[in-house]
């Protein structure tokens, strides 16, 4: 499995969950559900467009 699909594997079952735990009607939990999912990904994504630059051992 590549690192992309464990973390939306990730993105995907937490915020399942938090949908499941804070709301009661099927409407926002799939709002909370979209929300949690997409800045999730969107979050992870900008980090890792930041970190990009910097290498992970030291240069030579």
């Amino acid at each position: 499995m590549s690192h992309l699909m464990i973390m939306s594997l990730h993105s995907l079952l937490v915020s399942t969950f938090f949908a499941f735990l804070t709301r009661d009607r099927a409407r926002g939990r799939i709002r909370v559900f979209l929300f949690l999912f997409v800045g999730m990904m969107v979050g992870a994504m900008a980090l890792a467009w930041v970190m990009y630059p910097y290498p992970l051992q030291g240069r030579q």
